[in-house]
């Protein structure tokens, strides 16, 4: 363990139309303190931190089933799975077709504007939009509070001291010298969050920055 490195968190999400996956990483910031595996150590701080949130946004239509965290700097450790008790989202509609989603902007200061990453969740309840654009009470009560905890700092749990704060990685950077990867010369904390009215069409990233992929 150690200050500085770099982690993968990758959420899985499930529904019967379709599944998605959302990555975000993450930098120590202040090193953990726990004797268990760092990526179990971060993988329960996240969910003690977000998991509700996201699960707010959600129709029940779909499922978020598992955290899995891997750490991609430093000495190796086991990858990690938690497997959430509470699966289903919370707003009891219809949600819209699997190739829409709600979408989150991250911001940062170290690369360039076009450096800046973007988070994809699933798509929003149907009753939570109008003609493509999210609901004003939507963005401003489960939106703006997974907004929220997107870029607070997540504190490990059980009295620990480490703390992991959201970045976004530029895979230029991270590949500038094949076939190593610098994770931490590409690794830019995020400065803000926000969130899209306009609902998205998830499609694959063409971009050389990743804040989710």
């Amino acid at each position: 363990m150690a200050a500085d490195d770099i982690y993968n968190v990758r959420l899985q999400f499930e529904a019967p139309s379709g599944a998605a996956t959302c990555s975000l990483y993450y930098q120590e910031v202040v090193q953990v303190t726990s004797i268990q595996n760092e990526n179990q150590t971060l993988a329960d701080a996240w969910e003690a931190v977000l998991g509700a949130a996201v699960l707010n946004v959600m129709s029940d239509e779909w499922e978020f089933p598992c955290i899995i965290v891997q750490k991609m700097t430093g000495l190796p450790k086991p990858m990690a799975r938690l497997d959430r008790v509470i699966q289903p989202g919370t707003i009891a509609t219809a949600a819209l077709p699997a190739n829409n989603a709600l979408q989150f902007n991250l911001e940062q200061g170290l690369f360039s504007a076009r450096s800046n990453g973007k988070v994809y969740f699933p798509p929003p309840p149907e009753e939570q939009q109008l003609d493509g654009v999210i609901t004003s009470g939507y963005q401003t009560g489960p939106v703006a509070a997974l907004q929220a905890a997107l870029f607070a700092t997540i504190p490990e749990l059980s009295g620990g001291a480490g703390v992991f704060q959201l970045g976004v990685i530029s895979a230029k950077v991270r590949d500038a010298a094949p076939p190593f990867k610098d994770w931490d010369a590409a690794f830019a904390a995020v400065l803000n969050v926000s969130s899209q009215a306009i609902i998205a069409t998830a499609r694959r990233r063409q971009t050389k920055v990743h804040g989710v992929s």
